[in-house]
């Protein structure tokens, strides 16, 4: 990236999240969310220990995780954490993640405090004779790529110019090495080669565009004990329909995705 020219649309954009502890104990976030009026106080400048979810952490994380938690779209299903265990944010993001520990991680998937679904789920760990399709795949298959349920996402709708909408989450390989797996699920972030360039005035001011791909590893926050792709072996194998295709790639996109793509899916095992 060309920074000197990059750096004030970086500034005013990605950077500009960032909170400070009264951004969540004392003050309400200045985005908009729906019918909520954002900005201002709380509660006077009394200090909150735990911030409201619906005001602190939906009024930042509101445009997706939140409403996909809830179930805020139509037709797209909340969480079961948030239907059937009334959970909040921090039942699964304790106050030692939020904080940090004093190191700065590399990444989010890098956090030390992250939450694991075994730590609450301990049956379900694979090898444990639980669950027979758990011990089938072993480790190879993040908990998302069976328990992930519908998705939306901004390609939903908007997919370009002349382009079409396709599903928000797709299966394929998963590049990081903070996780164990082999499988994970991929949503399309909207990241374009050419997004800052009408800021800066330049051409190709993201110079190392290509380097990542622009199917990132997700954790969406609508999981499910039982979805379409869990119901049976059939239903992911020997459909391609739920893996990332070199045909689901945009030619214009990141040279990168080609990295996370998996191969035709396996047939059905025999037992």
């Amino acid at each position: 990236m060309r920074w000197t020219a990059a750096k004030p649309a970086y500034q005013k954009a990605c950077a500009s999240c960032h909170a400070t502890c009264g951004d969540c104990h004392v003050s309400r976030p200045p985005y908009s969310n729906g019918p909520l009026i954002l900005g201002g106080l709380q509660n006077g400048h009394l200090f909150a220990k735990t911030p409201p979810m619906a005001l602190t952490c939906n009024g930042c994380h509101g445009g997706r995780v939140a409403a996909e938690f809830s179930g805020q779209y139509e037709g797209f299903p909340a969480d079961v954490h948030f239907t059937k265990a009334k959970m909040t944010c921090t039942d699964c993001h304790p106050a030692a993640q939020m904080h940090g520990d004093g190191t700065t991680p590399a990444n989010r998937f890098a956090v030390t405090h992250g939450p694991e679904c075994v730590n609450c789920h301990p049956e379900a760990a694979p090898g444990k004779g639980r669950i027979p399709s758990h011990n089938v795949h072993g480790g190879s298959l993040a908990c998302q790529v069976c328990h992930s349920t519908v998705s939306k996402s901004c390609n939903n709708c908007h997919a370009g110019q002349g382009a079409t909408s396709f599903p928000a989450l797709k299966i394929g390989l998963n590049l990081r090495p903070e996780l164990p797996h082999k499988y994970v699920v991929l949503r399309h972030v909207p990241t374009t080669r050419d997004m800052i360039d009408r800021l800066t005035g330049l051409v190709n001011t993201i110079q190392n565009f290509d380097r990542v791909p622009t199917w990132k590893t997700a954790t969406p926050h609508n999981i499910q004990r039982v979805t379409a792709r869990s119901q049976s072996c059939a239903a992911c194998h020997n459909n391609p329909n739920l893996f990332l295709r070199l045909s689901d790639l945009n030619p214009n996109d990141s040279q990168a995705n080609g990295r996370v793509v998996t191969g035709p899916p396996l047939p059905i095992p025999i037992r």
